[in-house]
């Protein structure tokens, strides 16, 4: 039985050889299975079911530094602006949200990721084609959903309050703003 067929089967709630499944490493984590197997890829090393694609890297490069005060050492940016400072083995990076305490205004011109431009799906369809090729299920992983990327552009509190007061923080694109979804299995 492939890996697909056997994803196939448990979401068909069939009998497959064995239970599918996927996993994650934290990035420091990940250096120590390298270090520890010669490895550098977990998905091959433990024959993993499903094969996790995401977009393209933006090509845009916007500076985040702005929308905080003094940052510790360490701190890396993604592309939405959160700022990520290491903080163990196995643990989340302790979080910076870049519009806590902003204003509105803030928000409307913040520069946000360009993740439904063309150039962020090219070439993904021969990605599929050829994990699908090779036996394996695929999986689109957008990483974060709408709440989760409010909550990190945000703050947890911030957000709860905005969404308790109504406040436009929190309704502010509802009818046709971005949304992400978690991920989604192509199969």
């Amino acid at each position: 039985m492939t890996p697909r067929e056997r994803l196939l089967c448990a979401l068909n709630h069939k009998r497959a050889d064995r239970v599918p499944f996927e996993f994650d490493f934290t990035p420091p984590l990940y250096e120590v299975f390298k270090k520890k197997t010669g490895s550098d890829s977990p998905f091959e090393y433990f024959d993993m079911d499903i094969k996790k694609i995401g977009l393209n890297p933006t090509r845009l490069n916007a500076d985040f530094t702005r929308y905080f005060g003094e940052l510790p050492k360490g701190v890396s940016f993604d592309e939405w602006g959160v700022g990520h400072l290491p903080s163990g083995l196995y643990h989340f990076d302790a979080m910076l949200p870049p519009l806590a305490n902003k204003s509105l205004e803030v928000l409307e011109n913040y520069p946000f990721p360009d993740v439904n431009e063309d150039y962020r799906f090219e070439g993904l369809d021969d990605i599929i084609e050829d994990i699908h090729n090779r036996g394996y299920a695929v999986a689109f992983c957008s990483v974060l959903s709408i709440f989760e990327t409010s909550w990190y552009l945000r703050g947890m509190e911030n957000l709860l309050i905005d969404m308790l007061e109504e406040n436009e923080f929190a309704t502010l694109g509802k009818d046709g703003g971005l949304i992400l979804a978690p991920t989604h299995v192509l199969t």
